[in-house]
């Protein structure tokens, strides 16, 4: 007698029905805070298998001499080229991300001051690991090196000179990309600097760990404060906001690995975020303008705060919020004064307007990786996303709600709608500035949203790396059109269904 055949509705009904039964025998088996963090510690052994036994045994910094050749993709030279390099880089990636979304869960559940410790634990050895490899994900951090040592070295302004004009460094050599472009980050970087140039020397290995280190102390001040602010909102929520940003593998890769700078813009936001909780608000201005001075991205977040202020105090916010204001101003111009070239000074920063690579305008554009002319239709795609960026911009300003969480919301949002619309030069690392402020609001939309961007971004190396393997060079559009798809299609459908939805009787999100 032949059996009939299982439909496909019936097979995915009986798959969900495993999946639930699975997921309920593991919510009992942690049950309790004590099984939790147990099955943290487990979680937070895995992942250092994997960044060991993936990362760093593949990128060490210290038995790769051949990472510093100034030709060939990185990556690519190390896992090797077509489905083989594919299949690595997605296996070291998975190493990583799978012990992380169960930390995710577990840190959830997680109470007391046990899990905390375990949370702090596992994001000191993690970056203590990943400053072991060589960069591979990206080299700016060596133009990072070389601003440093203009500015405390050779005495230059780095916003203005070129690490070209020094090309007679011991480590100018291994700068192999934008030896001709002046630095667009902002004064403040390049004086926190000195430490790193102080103890990096001209060693190529004692300056690429310094710089390295110098993000990954501003990643562990990052944790400290996020601790402290969700401490005072949801004291038993603050493990799974450490583990959130301090185990992410965006994180560990990009900051500690890749040495980027972000962090550093961030947590000068973050402790602006925490002193607005204070009576000593005001002060939130002078340290947002700090943040400014680092990479001027974190003005956008300007509006948001000042309109939050308005709505929670009133008209009796006017004069410590006009305070407030001009003393950020005065930080600004001592910040600047020393660096300061009249219009010139931004210049470098204005150019990169004209870059697009791996965005949706980019996507729109069909280009790759250019710098482009402003033709008409470059024009018309930056006017049209820059439309559509205002309008929802001004849609998230009218819609703060005068409490820390609204406030945290709207610079979430308001941050994912920069990096969707008006970041056309767009890198992996920048969902980062998303992720620091949604590690705050831990078990939100917003959270969940931030953690599948900073999944959906490491996609960018593979479809940057290994492009001539998955992409149609008959035409640049299929590698634009295809990248933006898979870095920003999952995120930007998940904050559509999930983050503009109707607000309940207390005024708040509902959350997912």
């Amino acid at each position: 007698m032949i059996e009939p055949m299982v439909t496909l509705d019936e097979g995915i009904r009986a798959g969900a029905d495993r999946g639930r039964c699975l997921l309920a025998g593991a919510e009992r088996l942690f049950a309790s805070s004590q099984t939790a963090i147990l099955g943290l510690l487990l979680a937070g052994g895995a992942l250092e298998w994997g960044l060991v036994s993936g990362w760093l045994s593949r990128f060490s910094l210290f038995t790769h001499p051949g990472f510093f050749a100034s030709s060939g993709d990185l990556l690519i030279r190390s896992l090797g080229d077509g489905k083989t390099g594919v299949d690595r880089f997605v296996g070291i990636v998975l190493s990583v991300a799978i012990p992380y979304a169960a930390a995710l869960w577990l840190s959830a559940r997680t109470r007391g001051r046990a899990g905390l410790v375990l949370a702090f634990a596992g994001s000191l050895l993690f970056g203590v690991t990943m400053l072991a490899i060589y960069p591979a994900g990206a080299v700016d951090v060596f133009h990072n090196i070389m601003d440093g040592r203009l500015v405390w070295v050779y005495h230059l302004n780095a916003m203005l000179t070129a690490p070209s004009a020094v090309s007679t460094d011991p480590l100018y050599p291994y700068l192999h990309y934008w030896q001709n472009v002046p630095s667009a980050y902002g004064p403040l970087w390049f004086l926190l600097t000195a430490p790193a140039v102080l103890l990096g020397g001209a060693g190529r290995e004692s300056s690429l760990i310094a710089f390295k280190a110098l993000p990954f102390v501003f990643e562990l001040i990052a944790l400290g404060l996020i601790a402290r602010i969700v401490q005072r909102l949801r004291p038993q929520r603050v493990a799974a906001a450490v583990v959130l940003f301090g185990w992410n593998p965006l994180v560990l890769w990009e900051i500690a690995g890749n040495g980027h700078n972000d962090i550093v813009m961030m947590s000068f936001v973050l402790l602006a975020l925490l002193v607005l909780i204070s009576r000593r608000w005001p002060l939130a201005f002078p340290l947002l303008a700090c943040s400014i001075l680092v990479k001027y991205v974190s003005l956008i977040l300007v509006p948001v705060f000042v309109i939050w202020i308005l709505r929670r105090d009133g008209k009796s916010a006017l004069v410590p919020l006009s305070r407030g204001l001009v003393a950020a101003l005065f930080v600004a111009v001592i910040l600047l004064a020393p660096f300061w070239s009249g219009a010139g000074t931004f210049a470098s920063l204005h150019d990169q307007q004209n870059y697009f690579i791996f965005s949706p305008a980019s996507a729109v554009l069909g280009t790759w990786g250019e710098r482009l002319a402003n033709t008409a239709s470059v024009l018309r795609v930056k006017s049209e996303f820059t439309l559509a960026f205002v309008l929802l911009y001004a849609f998230t300003l009218l819609r703060i709600k005068p409490t820390y969480a609204g406030l945290v919301r709207a610079s979430v949002e308001t941050i994912f709608l920069l990096l969707v619309l008006m970041t056309w030069w767009f890198w992996p690392w920048y969902v980062i500035w998303m992720l620091a402020l949604a590690a705050l609001l831990p078990g939100s939309a917003h959270a969940r949203l931030a953690v599948l961007f900073s999944c959906t971004v490491l996609l960018i190396y593979v479809a940057s790396s290994w492009r001539l393997s998955i992409w149609n060079f008959s035409s640049t559009f299929a590698m634009a059109f295809g990248t933006a798809l898979l870095v920003f299609l999952a995120p930007v459908l998940y904050a559509v269904m999930h983050l503009w939805r109707p607000a309940n009787a207390d005024g708040e999100a509902i959350e997912v």
